[in-house]
């Protein structure tokens, strides 16, 4: 689930979309930078939550530094949450386990840094990587190479799999330790 609510909506419909979605055995994967809903959302317990650095920012977080960050993000797994992955852009990516931090770190760089799309594709890579249940440091390189994909085709209607897959070799994985 993605996207902005509109002004005006209720936000508990996101809490809505997460418990018909675990009624169903569908894993929900949930990504705002909206206060309200993500404090409804975080009541169902959403299988994940993906975010971007502009998203953290909105949602009052420090992002100065990755360390910051990771420190903001760890206590959301005290609501049930699986994985947490931040978009960084150009810095590369964040990808949390319970017990596991991943920076995932990637040699191409945002051509458009205005382009939502990348988050986008990271979003899609990320839900993928969750439904074929592949391990944290895979679908983490996978995430990041769909947005740098993504971002490097913006003149075209898609990145294909080429694309995503001739930047898996060059992209890096770092566990933080903490």
């Amino acid at each position: 689930l993605s996207g902005r609510l509109p002004h005006g909506q209720n936000p508990q419909i996101y809490k809505e979309w997460v418990k018909e979605a675990k009624a169903h055995n569908v894993k929900t994967l949930v990504s705002t930078g909206q206060k309200e809903v993500l404090d409804f959302v975080l009541e169902e317990k959403p299988y994940a939550l993906m975010f971007t650095l502009s998203q953290l920012k909105e949602l009052g977080y420090d992002i100065s530094n990755i360390e910051t960050i990771l420190d903001q993000l760890l206590p959301l797994f005290e609501h049930g949450i699986h994985y947490i992955g931040v978009y960084l852009k150009e810095k590369g990516a964040l990808m949390l386990s319970k017990h596991k931090y991943c920076l995932v770190e990637s040699p191409f760089l945002p051509i458009n840094k205005n382009n939502t799309a990348a988050s986008g594709a990271f979003l899609g890579a990320f839900a993928i990587g969750i439904n074929r249940k592949y391990e944290l440091e895979r679908f983490s390189k996978l995430c990041l190479c769909a947005a740098s994909a993504a971002n490097s085709n913006v003149n075209y209607q898609i990145c294909t799999r080429k694309d995503v897959e001739s930047r898996l070799k060059k992209t890096k994985i770092k566990q933080l330790i903490r």
